[in-house]
């Protein structure tokens, strides 16, 4: 894959994604579809993210899921969890077709804890047939 004047190697994504789901850190779906990934310099917010109660994964997943769906790239996506205090913001930011003509997009996902610390991460989905978007 390349993206601007520089070659990621192949299966680099997928080294981070495993790394995602062998540390637990992930915003999952209620079907158990990983989507987001961790940038290897944000390994000081990995933690936080076992702080994030179900009702607080669902949210963001759903939000992440409706963000990359219907959002323009820039626009903010937000959600709010009442009852546990954190919330999160989700931001679109480039589209591209990859080599097997999937849309695929890049995003940052921030998120606040309800102790106020703050998660900040960027990842990559492509969008399946079905309409869901999955970790590239």
């Amino acid at each position: 894959m390349i993206f601007r004047g520089f070659h990621v190697p192949k299966g680099t994504f997928f080294l981070f994604f495993l790394a995602n789901i062998l540390t637990g850190c992930s915003v999952a779906s209620v079907q158990d579809t990983l989507v987001s990934l961790q940038e290897p310099a944000a390994a000081e917010t990995r933690k936080p993210a076992s702080k994030l109660q179900a009702s607080d994964k669902y949210r963001a997943e759903s939000t992440l899921q409706a963000a990359l769906e219907k959002s323009v790239s820039g626009k903010d996506r937000s959600w709010k969890n009442p009852s546990s205090g954190a919330s999160g913001t989700i931001t679109p930011l480039k589209t591209w077709k990859n080599t097997s003509g999937d849309f695929c997009r890049s995003y940052r996902e921030r998120i606040k804890l309800a102790d106020g610390r703050m998660i900040s991460r960027r990842g990559v989905a492509c969008r399946t047939a079905d309409a869901v978007w999955k970790a590239a």
